[in-house]
């Protein structure tokens, strides 16, 4: 779908092009993924009337619809936006096949934009960043130096020098600050995830507060519903959630505490302190943890 083809292009080989500058209607379209010819074909013909996000679609608004005759008209279609994709970021680096950018988005100078990578109303505002392959990024913010690949990421905000993927899904209302790692097969979910956050792999984060300097280990869960209501979890700066954790929300995570792999917590955790088990329980101070480890250390 695109918007920003004029005149002084061949537009021969179309039923109907989309010439419109109703871009919410695109965004709709394109938020939903109804790429289907299927549906789009159907729409068109008016055999029924379809609604995206509210908007009443029927035959007589061809004027915000292109109709597709066959495959080719995509790969057209596609060749044609590129080139002018092109020409208005001559000073990022467009590199590979299926990139898509829809007119409201915008890239600043000195970005990488590879493979099979959809912007959908999205500002990069910052630089040296490399987004793709294998992206679909709608209505998010980018600042500098981030990596993103192979990930899912709607109406999220991305500070600095992140990592993120392969295979991450970040899902709505996200605050993601500076040098964090969100890995593979991670979900978040309206979290605020300030610095220096480690979330490597296969963990649901979801309504969240995430301090600096938390390290989340695989499989780890917040537990943000009861079935009626979504809560919050708090955690505090410098403390570890051991793998397959569980935390039962509303939890207050303590600052430099210890969450031993495995446990369900279903209290809140004091700061300085290391719980284990199903539920959670005290085990000990941090510093008393730390002194065993020590003396076990040889000389």
């Amino acid at each position: 779908l695109v918007s920003y083809i004029d005149d002084s292009y061949d537009l021969s080989n179309f039923s109907y092009i989309l010439k419109s500058n109703n871009f919410n209607f695109i965004k709709d379209i394109l938020i939903n993924r109804a790429f289907s010819l299927y549906d789009i074909k159907e729409i068109l013909n008016g055999l029924y009337f379809k609604t995206y996000n509210g908007i009443i679609v029927d035959k007589n608004q061809s004027d915000f619809l292109f109709k597709i005759n066959s495959l080719k008209d995509i790969e057209l279609i596609f060749e044609k936006s590129k080139r002018i994709v092109k020409k208005l970021y001559k000073n990022s680096v467009l590199l590979g096949d299926n990139i898509f950018i829809c007119p409201l988005t915008y890239i600043n100078d000195n970005n990488l934009i590879l493979d099979n990578t959809y912007l959908v109303e999205t500002k990069i505002f910052g630089k040296f960043n490399r987004i793709g392959p294998n992206c679909f990024i709608v209505s998010s913010e980018i600042g500098n130096k981030n990596s993103i690949s192979n990930s899912y990421v709607i109406f999220n905000k991305i500070g600095d020098d992140n990592i993120i993927g392969p295979f991450s899904h970040l899902r709505s209302k996200n605050e993601i600050g500076n040098n964090n790692k969100i890995g593979a097969f991670v979900e978040v979910k309206q979290c605020k995830v300030y610095n220096n956050v480690k979330a490597s792999h296969l963990a649901y984060l979801g309504d969240g507060i995430i301090n600096d300097k938390v390290n989340i280990g695989a499989g780890v869960v917040l537990a943000n519903y009861d079935g009626s209501n979504k809560y919050q979890t708090i955690i505090e700066s410098n403390s570890f959630i051991g793998s397959n954790s569980t935390i039962i929300a509303p939890k207050i995570i303590g600052s430099n505490s210890y969450i031993g792999a495995g446990s369900v917590v279903t209290k809140d955790v004091q700061k300085d302190t290391v719980v284990i088990g199903n539920p959670a329980k005290f085990y000990s101070t941090i510093y008393e943890l730390k002194s065993k480890k020590n003396k076990k250390t040889p000389t």
